[in-house]
C-alpha cells in the first residue's frame, strides 16, 4: 500500500513538472516570438523611413535641377530681351526709319495672350540673328503706351509684326516659332553664306539651327 502511494506521488511529481516545463517553453517561445514580431516591426519601420528619406533627396534633387535649368533659360531670356529696344515716341523715328535698313517691328499690348506668347520668341530670334551678325534690328513697342507712334507705324492689332525696309513697311508672312522668324529675316535680309571649319562646330550650329543646309567644299571661295 505504501509502495503504491510513493509511485503514485512520484508520478504526479513528474506529471507537474512536465506541465510546468510545457508551460514555461509555451511563455519563452511566445516571448521570443513576440521579440521577434517587435524587431521585424521595427526593421520594416526602418526600411520605411530610410526609403521616404532616399525619395525626398531624390525630391530635392529633382527640384534643385529644375531651379537651375528654371534660372539659366530665364537667364537667356533676359539678355535676349535686352537686344531689343523698345520704340517710344522720343526713339521710333531714329530706330526705324533714320538709323536701319532692317527692321522688324512687333507691336503689341500687355494684356494680349497672344503678344505675350510671341514676345519669348521673338526675344530669341533676336538674340539668334544678332549672334548670327545679321543686320536686322528687331524692336518693339507698347501699342497701348504709343498710340501715336504705333499709328504712325501702321500697328492696328496685336501683336503684328511689320518689317521696315529703309523705312517702308511690308507685311510679315513667315512664322511664329523662333526658327521661322529667324529664317524669314534672314530671306528677307540676303541669307549669307556662313563658314563652318570643323566637325563639331557644324554640329553645334545644326543642333541650334535646324532650318539650314550644310555643304562639305574641298576649295571655298566667298
Amino acid at each position: 500500500m505504501f509502495t503504491k502511494m510513493t509511485k503514485s506521488k512520484h508520478t504526479f511529481k513528474i506529471i507537474t513538472f512536465s506541465l510546468t516545463l510545457l508551460i514555461l517553453l509555451g511563455l519563452i517561445t511566445s516571448i521570443i516570438a513576440s521579440e521577434s514580431s517587435v524587431a521585424d516591426d521595427n526593421n520594416e519601420e526602418d526600411d520605411v523611413k530610410d526609403f521616404e528619406e532616399l525619395l525626398a533627396l531624390d525630391e530635392e534633387e529633382e527640384a534643385a535641377e529644375d531651379s537651375q535649368v528654371k534660372s539659366a533659360e530665364a537667364e537667356v531670356l533676359t539678355k535676349a530681351q535686352r537686344i531689343v529696344p523698345e520704340l517710344n515716341m522720343e526713339n521710333y523715328k531714329r530706330v526705324v526709319f533714320e538709323g536701319n535698313e532692317f527692321v522688324l517691328v512687333l507691336g503689341y499690348a500687355p494684356w494680349c495672350f497672344r503678344s505675350a506668347e510671341l514676345m519669348p520668341r521673338f526675344a530669341e530670334a533676336a538674340n539668334v540673328l544678332n549672334k548670327m551678325g545679321n543686320p536686322i534690328v528687331l524692336a518693339k513697342i507698347d501699342a497701348e503706351r504709343h498710340p501715336k507712334a504705333a499709328s504712325v507705324l501702321g500697328i492696328s492689332g496685336f501683336p503684328t509684326l511689320l518689317l521696315f525696309v529703309n523705312g517702308s513697311s511690308q507685311a510679315y508672312t513667315g512664322g511664329f516659332s523662333t526658327e521661322e522668324m529667324v529664317l524669314w529675316a534672314r530671306k528677307k535680309t540676303g541669307m549669307p553664306v556662313i563658314r563652318l571649319n570643323s566637325v563639331p562646330e557644324a554640329e553645334d550650329f545644326l543642333s541650334k539651327n535646324r532650318m539650314f543646309i550644310i555643304g562639305l567644299f574641298e576649295k571655298f571661295e566667298v
